[in-house]
């Protein structure tokens, strides 16, 4: 079980098998928050100062002598820092992939607009 906290407060919490990889949490996070998987960083720890990485795997997370049971805590921090990288690479399908995801946000901030319009000059 994982628990999920956004910035404003909202929780989710999902289910997962102990040998899911975090890449795994995003994909399900995108379709139920409509969070882009490239927008996605996850934060763990009591300052919630480690950043995870996509490969790593439910179980690792699970500190040694934890419940089995008890959800791993994870603090969700939107970025935009991907999507403007693959907005500015050379490779077409990667700028592709950038505007997806900045589609599939709820919302946009006056920023992140501003980046598009500037990296398509």
């Amino acid at each position: 079980r994982v628990e999920l906290r956004n910035l404003a407060g909202d929780v989710l919490r999902l289910d997962f098998a102990a040998d899911a990889t975090l890449n795994q949490v995003k994909a399900e996070v995108a379709k139920v928050w409509r969070v882009p998987v490239l927008c996605q960083k996850y934060l763990m720890g009591p300052s919630a100062a480690d950043v995870l990485e996509d490969d790593v795997l439910l179980a690792e997370l699970r500190a040694e002598g934890v419940d089995q049971i008890a959800a791993i805590s994870l603090t969700l921090v939107v970025v935009m820092s991907e999507v403007t990288s693959h907005l500015s690479h050379w490779s077409r399908g990667s700028r592709q992939e950038g505007l997806q995801a900045l589609a599939q946000l709820e919302s946009v901030d006056e920023e992140s607009l501003q980046t598009v319009c500037c990296l398509a000059k």
